[in-house]
């Protein structure tokens, strides 16, 4: 039996709410900078 994989690439997205950007703003930042570093969209 021959199977066929195929690569795929994963992507991933951070989304903040209002809260984070707002009430926890040191959290926001370092979370932004985070996923900036690692690419995430």
């Amino acid at each position: 039996m021959v199977v066929s994989m195929t690569h795929r690439t994963l992507r991933y997205a951070y989304l903040p709410g209002c809260v984070a950007q707002g009430a926890c703003r040191q959290l926001y930042l370092s979370t932004a900078a985070l996923t900036e570093a690692l690419g995430i969209d």
